[in-house]
């Protein structure tokens, strides 16, 4: 953490636990008997308990209305991977990138 007189930096790392789930089908083509035909393949395919790591940087400006009030922009980059990492061995990814970016007003309750 850094801190100014009217902002502050803080930067850390997080860890998180993730569960997915993905529901929807698969348009796909088939040639049997030199017939072409679209099939569809509907999938249902959860991961639990996927391990992710990340980092946070969060800029804050105080006092910006009032001495109780300030602004903060936030970036919480994350990845997290499906099997052992580089081991899925099929055409799924095996990571999950992610961006959180949010802005904010806070307000102080106590001083």
């Amino acid at each position: 953490m850094v801190e100014n007189e009217k902002s502050n930096l803080y930067i850390g790392c997080n860890v998180g636990i993730n569960y997915f789930y993905f529901r929807g089908v698969n348009n796909s083509i088939r040639i049997t008997d030199g017939y072409v035909t679209k099939v569809k393949y509907p999938y249902a395919y959860t991961e639990k308990n996927r391990l992710g790591f990340g980092f946070l940087i969060e800029y804050e400006i105080n006092e910006v209305f009032s001495e109780r009030f300030s602004t903060s922009i936030t970036i919480n980059p994350e990845l997290t991977a499906f099997e052992k990492w580089g081991m899925t061995g099929d055409y799924a990814p095996w990571t999950v990138g992610w961006l959180n970016f949010s802005i904010g007003l806070k307000y102080r309750l106590i001083d």
